[in-house]
């Protein structure tokens, strides 16, 4: 899968979020990494370990390729696995979770198994994915989920039923005259105000500024 720009806002508004709260985030446990691209771009902004979870074997032998040519291979260990068998090294359970799981349900599949099992949920919807992170968190442990807009609902519901509190609801969409496609969500047991706020990845044909502050660290065209 080509990198894309709402997964690298999601890590960089995620970063952003630790930094700026002080969450801790000495173990990190990425569900879904793909290529890498997340655990590699939480591992410049922090300095705990990260366990990156990818099922598809060629998505995982790209991530540890990517892993292992980045100056953070030494922090970051990639799991070929269904997070349903994964154990879970940290005894106590993970500070943070991060997932951009598959998004679609019942939605129009392509030919190419490798993206269906990267897109669709055939494999892990959200119900299994709250089981997950249920099972692998610390109790005052946070979690951050990228879904499509039109999800953000359903996954409120499950985490209402669970216990769990969104903190921070960020709707992203490509610019003013579109709407949203994308919500970034990050998540605690413990009860908080709900802070809700949008980026507009671009204005005209060029980025927005929040956009440009939040990528600013990770891509080359920004610095």
């Amino acid at each position: 899968m080509k990198v894309c720009t709402d997964a690298s806002l999601f890590a960089a508004w995620t970063s952003s979020l630790l930094k700026e709260k002080k969450i801790v985030n000495n173990s990190i446990l990425d569900i879904g990494a793909g290529t890498g691209l997340i655990s590699l771009m939480l591992a410049q902004e922090t300095t705990g370990t990260i366990d990156a979870i990818e099922i598809d074997e060629e998505a995982f032998e790209q991530c540890k390729e990517n892993i292992l040519d980045s100056p953070f291979h030494a922090r970051i260990k990639v799991h070929h696995t269904p997070i349903q068998q994964f154990i879970s090294p940290i005894v106590e359970g993970y500070d943070f979770i991060i997932s951009n799981p598959p998004f679609f349900e019942q939605d129009l599949k392509s030919k190419d198994a490798a993206r269906n099992r990267a897109l669709h949920n055939d494999c892990l919807n959200l119900n299994q994915l709250m089981i997950d992170i249920n099972r692998l968190i610390s109790h005052t442990g946070k979690c951050a989920i990228l879904l499509p807009y039109h999800r953000w609902v359903k996954w409120s519901e499950i985490c209402a039923s669970n216990g769990w509190y969104i903190q921070e609801t960020c709707f992203v969409r490509q610019t003013p005259k579109h709407p949203f496609f994308r919500t970034l969500l990050m998540m605690s047991k413990q009860a908080a105000t709900q802070v809700v706020s949008e980026i507009t990845i671009k204005v005209g044909d060029v980025y927005s500024n929040k956009f440009e502050k939040l990528l600013g660290p990770y891509y080359l065209a920004l610095k």
